[in-house]
């Protein structure tokens, strides 16, 4: 009697876990149309900005924030697929949006230099995270 409560919530849990996952994967899409719209949107209006520093840093932003929510959804289809999350896919997500807050830090504000040297002490440690996570992932075959 209890393992067949067990199997019947586990079956439940899959299946709304499942439509949960499918609803992640639309919102995703959606965000990435909207990002790449918007890429073009200000491409056409690049013209509009009085300077020229300030319409590349716009441009340059919205492409990476294209790119993040790319590695997300690459990190939401493995899942998908795997049933399980690679540590790759999210330090690329990482690494991508860390790279952003870096390159609009460093090339287009001023910033403080702690602040600097936090985000490139992330990068790296990030960097390290998923060499090892290649190095040391588990093997597709297990004879």
């Amino acid at each position: 009697m209890i393992r067949y409560q067990k199997t019947t919530f586990l079956r439940f849990y899959k299946v709304i876990g499942d439509y949960i996952l499918d609803l992640l994967i639309i919102a995703v899409l959606a965000a990435l149309a909207v990002g790449t719209v918007k890429v073009f949107l200000n491409f056409a209006s690049f013209t509009s900005y009085k300077s020229l520093h300030r319409g590349f840093s716009q441009i340059l932003n919205d492409v990476l924030v294209v790119f993040v929510f790319l590695e997300l959804f690459r990190s939401l289809l493995e899942y998908f697929k795997e049933e399980r999350v690679k540590i790759t896919y999210l330090a690329d997500a990482t690494l991508v949006f860390l790279f952003k807050e870096v390159w609009v830090s460093f090339f287009f504000s001023e910033t403080q230099w702690i602040r600097m040297v936090s985000l490139a002490s992330i990068l790296l440690i990030t960097s390290i995270i998923r060499t090892l996570a290649v190095i040391y992932s588990p093997s597709e075959e297990k004879e």
